[in-house]
Protein backbone atom coordinates (compact mmCIF):
# COMPACT_ATOMS: atom_id res chain seq x y z
CA UNK A 1 0.00 0.00 0.00
CA UNK A 2 1.48 2.94 -1.37
CA UNK A 3 0.93 6.59 1.16
CA UNK A 4 0.62 9.25 -1.03
CA UNK A 5 3.03 12.67 0.07
CA UNK A 6 2.04 15.89 -1.19
CA UNK A 7 5.34 18.21 -2.01
CA UNK A 8 4.75 22.06 -2.21
CA UNK A 9 6.64 22.81 -4.88
CA UNK A 10 7.24 26.86 -4.39
CA UNK A 11 9.65 28.27 -7.46
CA UNK A 12 9.12 31.04 -9.65
CA UNK A 13 10.86 29.43 -12.79
CA UNK A 14 8.37 28.00 -15.23
CA UNK A 15 10.61 25.42 -16.59
CA UNK A 16 12.22 24.64 -13.28
CA UNK A 17 8.53 23.84 -11.89
CA UNK A 18 6.70 22.09 -15.02
CA UNK A 19 10.14 19.72 -15.19
CA UNK A 20 9.92 18.82 -11.49
CA UNK A 21 6.30 18.75 -11.36
CA UNK A 22 6.50 16.03 -13.98
CA UNK A 23 8.91 13.95 -12.43
CA UNK A 24 7.15 14.20 -9.12
CA UNK A 25 4.15 12.79 -10.27
CA UNK A 26 5.83 10.53 -12.49
CA UNK A 27 7.15 9.48 -9.40
CA UNK A 28 3.66 9.15 -7.35
CA UNK A 29 3.68 12.38 -5.30
CA UNK A 30 0.83 14.83 -5.46
CA UNK A 31 2.59 18.06 -6.52
CA UNK A 32 1.19 21.89 -5.10
CA UNK A 33 2.89 24.85 -7.25
CA UNK A 34 3.41 28.43 -5.73
CA UNK A 35 5.32 30.88 -7.61
CA UNK A 36 5.38 33.78 -5.12
CA UNK A 37 6.79 34.10 -1.74
CA UNK A 38 4.20 35.36 -0.11
CA UNK A 39 1.70 32.59 -0.68
CA UNK A 40 3.82 30.01 1.26
CA UNK A 41 2.95 30.02 4.52
CA UNK A 42 -1.18 30.48 3.37
CA UNK A 43 -0.62 27.09 1.21
CA UNK A 44 1.28 25.29 3.93
CA UNK A 45 -1.92 25.70 6.37
CA UNK A 46 -4.25 24.78 3.79
CA UNK A 47 -2.54 21.86 2.37
CA UNK A 48 -0.19 21.08 4.93
CA UNK A 49 1.82 19.11 2.62
CA UNK A 50 4.48 16.22 3.68
CA UNK A 51 7.34 18.16 2.42
CA UNK A 52 8.50 22.05 0.93
CA UNK A 53 10.78 22.69 -1.43
CA UNK A 54 11.61 25.91 -1.67
CA UNK A 55 13.55 28.41 -4.20
CA UNK A 56 15.40 31.65 -2.14
CA UNK A 57 14.76 34.33 -5.10
CA UNK A 58 11.20 34.43 -5.27
CA UNK A 59 8.56 37.20 -6.05
CA UNK A 60 7.13 39.49 -3.24
CA UNK A 61 8.83 37.40 -0.56
CA UNK A 62 12.13 35.59 -0.57
CA UNK A 63 12.26 31.98 0.74
CA UNK A 64 14.64 33.96 3.55
CA UNK A 65 11.66 35.66 5.08
CA UNK A 66 9.43 32.97 4.29
CA UNK A 67 11.42 30.96 6.72
CA UNK A 68 11.40 33.44 9.23
CA UNK A 69 7.55 33.62 9.15
CA UNK A 70 7.88 30.10 9.78
CA UNK A 71 9.69 30.65 13.48
CA UNK A 72 7.12 33.00 14.22
CA UNK A 73 5.05 31.14 17.26
CA UNK A 74 1.51 31.60 15.76
CA UNK A 75 3.42 29.35 12.91
CA UNK A 76 5.43 26.99 14.80
CA UNK A 77 3.41 24.14 14.49
CA UNK A 78 4.68 24.25 10.59
CA UNK A 79 7.75 23.36 11.58
CA UNK A 80 7.56 19.40 11.63
CA UNK A 81 7.19 19.51 7.66
CA UNK A 82 10.91 19.58 6.00
CA UNK A 83 11.65 22.58 4.20
CA UNK A 84 14.44 21.90 1.22
CA UNK A 85 16.35 24.98 0.10
CA UNK A 86 16.49 24.78 -3.60
CA UNK A 87 18.49 27.48 -5.14
CA UNK A 88 21.59 28.55 -7.31
CA UNK A 89 22.79 30.73 -4.19
CA UNK A 90 25.73 28.74 -3.18
CA UNK A 91 27.46 31.10 -0.94
CA UNK A 92 28.16 28.29 2.26
CA UNK A 93 26.44 31.99 4.73
CA UNK A 94 23.20 31.14 2.29
CA UNK A 95 23.15 27.52 3.21
CA UNK A 96 24.36 28.66 6.97
CA UNK A 97 21.16 31.41 7.51
CA UNK A 98 18.43 28.76 5.61
CA UNK A 99 19.36 25.83 8.04
CA UNK A 100 19.86 27.90 10.91
CA UNK A 101 16.38 28.82 10.24
CA UNK A 102 14.75 25.83 10.22
CA UNK A 103 15.70 24.16 6.68
CA UNK A 104 16.61 20.16 6.88
CA UNK A 105 18.55 20.47 3.22
CA UNK A 106 20.07 23.10 0.48
CA UNK A 107 20.40 22.00 -2.91
CA UNK A 108 22.13 24.14 -5.40
CA UNK A 109 19.66 24.16 -8.79
CA UNK A 110 22.41 23.80 -10.95
CA UNK A 111 24.19 20.98 -9.55
CA UNK A 112 20.84 18.07 -9.50
CA UNK A 113 18.81 16.31 -11.22
CA UNK A 114 15.16 15.64 -11.01
CA UNK A 115 16.47 12.08 -9.88
CA UNK A 116 18.56 13.53 -7.45
CA UNK A 117 15.82 15.99 -6.01
CA UNK A 118 13.07 12.58 -5.59
CA UNK A 119 16.11 10.85 -4.34
CA UNK A 120 16.48 13.83 -1.34
CA UNK A 121 13.16 14.14 -0.80
CA UNK A 122 12.59 10.27 -0.23
CA UNK A 123 15.23 10.75 2.39
CA UNK A 124 13.06 13.61 4.81
CA UNK A 125 9.55 11.54 4.09
CA UNK A 126 8.31 8.38 6.87
CA UNK A 127 8.21 5.09 4.88
CA UNK A 128 8.87 6.62 1.26
CA UNK A 129 10.64 3.63 -0.20
CA UNK A 130 11.80 3.75 -4.19
CA UNK A 131 9.19 2.51 -6.71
Amino acid sequence: MKTEYTILLCDDDEFLIRLYTYKLEFEGFKVVEIRSGDLVVAQMKEVMPSLVILDLILPNKTGFEVLQELNTEENLFLRNIPIIVSSNLSQQSDIDTVKSLGAVDFLVKSRITPNDLVDRIRCYLPHCLPN
